[in-house]
């Protein structure tokens, strides 16, 4: 049965009093804190830097800002939950290398998901605005009853004054999911 809880609370102003009443029925989730409301992928997806400083095989990709968590918009109903999380960070490289990153990204953001036990259903990925090289791309994926999506996208890059033929690049990575 639900929690109910009535709070009434009386103030005097000069132009006379307020009788303010406020029934709440029901607001607690039975999934608060329980993790069923989210899938193991999701919460590996929390933690992105990890996966992506596995991306980093040497000194010319530089990423900044990639210890910072995600931030995360969580929360639902009885029957339907929705998480939502974002990261951005700075990534510092060649374009060339900002290809390679890229591709070796989304091959640890798909060994992490079939890790979790995740079948992936859709998969895409553009070029990046004037380049050749992988911009963004997305995975779709469904695990027991969860299924939601990571898209990640590279912005063109801005050149680095001090270091010719460097850009500093901004990575975003979102992160949606619905459990049922």
């Amino acid at each position: 049965m639900p929690n109910k809880t009535t709070v009434m609370l009386d103030r005097r102003h000069r132009a006379g009093s307020i009788l303010l009443v406020l029934f709440v029925a029901g607001c607690g989730s039975p999934h608060t804190g329980s993790s069923s409301t989210k899938s193991r992928f999701y919460e590996q997806c929390r933690d992105v830097g990890t996966m992506m400083e596995r991306c980093v095989t040497d000194k010319e990709v530089v990423l900044e800002n990639h210890k910072q968590p995600a931030s995360a918009v969580e929360g639902g109903h009885t029957g339907l939950w929705h998480n939502k999380c974002s990261f951005v960070c700075n990534v510092h490289c060649t374009d060339e290398r900002i290809g390679q990153f890229m591709q070796s990204f989304r091959a640890e953001l798909r060994k992490a998901a079939q890790q979790a036990g995740a079948e992936l259903t859709v998969e895409g990925e553009g070029s990046a605005q004037g380049s050749q090289q992988l911009g963004m791309f997305e995975i779709e994926y469904a695990l027991g009853t969860a299924h939601g999506e990571v898209t990640v996208n590279v912005d063109a890059g801005k050149a680095e004054p001090d270091k010719p033929g460097t850009k500093v690049y901004k990575l975003v990575v979102k992160t949606d999911e619905w459990v049922h």
